[in-house]
């Protein structure tokens, strides 16, 4: 693939090509190995849908969160652990279930 080149030979690449690296690089923040991130670029829709989009973004927020928590549980007093687990393990309960409908 010819790219165009700049007045100093710089390569100029299409916007598509960044999205494609920045997605790259969103999927190894989520600790994905390079044959997992080529899998699923091999598989991924050619379009996405805006709802997907936002889907897609919570998660990544999401797991920054859950990052974040951790590291504040590696410090936290036992009560405190045992609070924050029990509140989670609440709260998942219904949200794996809608995922579980949305995926069947």
């Amino acid at each position: 693939m010819a790219f165009e080149r700049s007045d100093s030979n710089y390569r100029l690449y299409p916007e598509s090509v960044l999205e494609t690296l920045r997605e790259i690089q969103s999927l190894k923040d989520r600790r994905m190995t390079l044959d997992e991130i080529k899998a699923f670029m091999d598989v991924k829709p050619v379009s996405k849908s805006p709802a997907l989009e936002e889907v897609n973004a919570e998660i990544v927020h999401l797991e920054q969160k859950i990052l974040s928590l951790k590291e504040e549980l590696e410090t936290a007093a036992p009560e405190e652990k045992h609070y924050i687990k029990e509140e989670i393990q609440f709260k998942m309960i219904p949200l794996l279930q809608l995922m579980t409908t949305l995926l069947s």
